[in-house]
């Protein structure tokens, strides 16, 4: 098992590096997605195919109901008593196993296609395709051979397994599935349409009466219910993927109900009673094109226009005001209401704290990488140590202030072991290390487990119980999504970590960069208004962003900077003597 779980932790690094590379395909792959998913094909490509070649599409049929069907039998049963198989899906794995620590366990990107309630093993996707590829194919390269010979045959199996390389890829790019789970589901689905396809199959069920054939789908029925009630019996909860979905999906909303097994399994049994009842067509029941065709084609398209009119875009939750702060969390409130009270905050509270932030900035900075902590807690952390110094500033006692600074890196350590805990309940600094870093900073601070406790006490009462995550951090990632991302121009990790030593110099800076443009602004107020947005600050480091990305064009700049104007509804050339503020401090 130590080694399986080696195993699953590095194909977890295999999806991070599919989610990088592929980070600017993502509509394309999220396109291949949706096109394979087997309630499209099903619904689809089986009445394309009905209104051309009944034969073909009894023999298609068939043997996609018998795999979607064996794909639950393995997902259900074999799963569970082969241990070697995995039923976990990657989204939910990464976050239950032990085989990663909260200080290095990975965060894989998320959307509405990731949060599928079934199991992992083997992948739908890619057993359905495989299937319906194999027959589809099959019949070109029939066709191909009589009248153009080998290389058009060569052709259809490139395209044959290059469009199962382009599922697999789009699988584990929305950490849907484990590498070995797309590769076992195209095995078992080619072994399955072999099987089904072969003609001594087609023999045999040409000679099943309808009742036999009725009496084999009452047994598939009865099969599926004893797994299903057998595994209750036994303490395993038949349902327990949904729990898990729903445990670890980002958002609640992005779970799909149509992809439970539960759901397949009721949509399989009304196609093959139907099958049953029908029976298998050996010969074209010369069909009437001019009908068969448009009939088929007006049901699709009424299908697909149904599918548009309650389809959510990807990447956006059905919460169009969510603002993603972080890989970790996420508001679900109108999110520029949270910069208007922010920016009110500060500009009635305009103590200076920005001499003191420089150091405290490179402090925390070098504590989470120390800890491995995410940069969602560092820019927190930043922020909640900033809004204890206004607090503490605030209450005009000059021996509380002194006591603070006596004990500044006791502050930082406490700050940052509560904002952890408030981003991840998981988080845990290693206490010894803690220890270490108060000796070397200031031995004669005392430190015991008590006295952090004390300590958090004391933080939380002064911040009236509230810990907020990063805004400035929260608004850059969405700009960045919004406005940068969408350009192509550099790869989703370079931008992050633009972004990040950006935000670190802004925080660390921030005195330097506002003093520089104190001159242009005649007013005091105005001054004090400006420099509290928070939202302002954001687009302009996303400019800086956009300038450190090496994008000459003008007219892309341009346009970025009215978008963001119109998102802070402030002047763009605000937005652009900002940039070059922190650009100069950089410089």
């Amino acid at each position: 098992m130590k080694l399986y779980s080696s195993l699953l932790k590095s194909e977890i690094y295999q999806i991070l590096y599919v989610q990088d590379v592929f980070s600017n395909y993502e509509d394309f792959l999220a396109l291949v997605t949706r096109a394979f998913d087997p309630k499209v094909l099903f619904l689809t490509v089986i009445p394309v195919v009905a209104a051309f070649n009944t034969r073909l599409y009894s023999r298609l049929l068939l043997s996609v109901l018998l795999t979607e069907y064996f794909n639950t039998i393995l997902k259900w049963c074999v799963v569970r008593v082969v241990a070697i198989l995995a039923e976990d899906r990657p989204f939910w794995w990464v976050r239950e196993t032990s085989e990663f620590t909260t200080l290095n366990r990975p965060k894989l990107y998320q959307n509405e296609l990731t949060c599928e309630p079934s199991p992992g093993n083997p992948s739908g996707h890619l057993m359905t395709s495989t299937t319906y590829l194999y027959v589809i194919f099959s019949v070109l390269e029939e066709a191909a051979v009589l009248r153009h010979g080998k290389p058009v045959v060569i052709s259809l199996r490139v395209c044959y397994y290059f469009s199962l390389l382009l599922i697999s890829i789009s699988r584990m790019y929305f950490g849907c599935h484990f590498l070995h789970q797309c590769i076992f589901g195209i095995l078992a689905g080619v072994l399955l349409t072999k099987v089904t396809m072969s003609l001594s199959f087609e023999k045999y069920l040409t000679k099943l009466t309808r009742r036999r054939r009725l009496a084999y789908c009452c047994l598939i029925c009865l099969l599926l219910l004893g797994i299903y009630w057998g595994q209750k019996l036994f303490g395993v909860d038949p349902q327990w993927p949904v729990k898990m979905a729903f445990k670890w999906c980002d958002d609640p909303f992005f779970l799909d109900p149509n992809t439970t097994l539960v759901f397949s399994i009721v949509r399989l049994t009304g196609a093959l009673f139907a099958f049953a009842i029908v029976g298998p067509v050996l010969k074209s029941a010369g069909l009437n094109w001019k009908r068969s065709i448009p009939l088929t084609l007006a049901m699709m398209v009424a299908k697909m226009c149904s599918n548009l009119l309650h389809a959510t875009p990807v990447g956006q939750s059905q919460d169009d005001t969510v603002l993603n702060l972080s890989t970790e969390s996420y508001f679900t409130v109108d999110w520029k209401q949270e910069f208007q009270a922010d920016t009110e905050q500060a500009i009635l509270n305009p103590y200076p704290t920005d001499k003191v932030m420089p150091a405290i900035t490179r402090l925390l900075s070098s504590l989470c990488e120390r800890f491995q902590l995410s940069h969602s807690i560092e820019f927190s952390a930043i922020d909640t140590l900033e809004q204890l110094l206004v607090k503490v500033l605030a209450a005009h006692d000059d021996s509380a202030e002194e006591n603070f600074l006596q004990q500044a890196p006791l502050y930082v350590l406490t700050v940052l072991n509560l904002v952890g805990k408030y981003l991840n309940s998981s988080t845990m600094l290693d206490p010894r290390l803690m220890q270490q870093l108060l000796e070397r900073t200031n031995p004669e601070l005392v430190w015991s487990d008590g006295r952090l406790r004390e300590m958090e006490f004391d933080v939380l009462k002064a911040l009236n119980y509230k810990i907020s995550e990063s805004l400035l951090l929260g608004a850059v990632e969405r700009f960045s999504k919004d406005y940068i991302l969408t350009l192509g121009i550099a790869r989703k990790n370079t931008i992050g970590d633009v972004g990040v030593k950006l935000l670190r110099v802004v925080y660390a800076q921030k005195h330097a960069i506002y003093s520089s443009l104190r001159s242009s602004v005649n007013s005091e107020d105005m001054f004090v208004q400006f420099k509290s947005n928070r939202l302002i600050l954001a687009a302009a480091v996303v400019m800086s962003i956009l300038e450190l990305c090496q994008v000459d064009d003008r007219q892309i700049h341009d346009r970025v900077v009215e978008s963001l104007s119109r998102e802070c509804f402030v002047d763009p050339m605000n937005i652009v003597f900002l940039k070059d503020a922190i650009l100069n401090v950089i410089n």
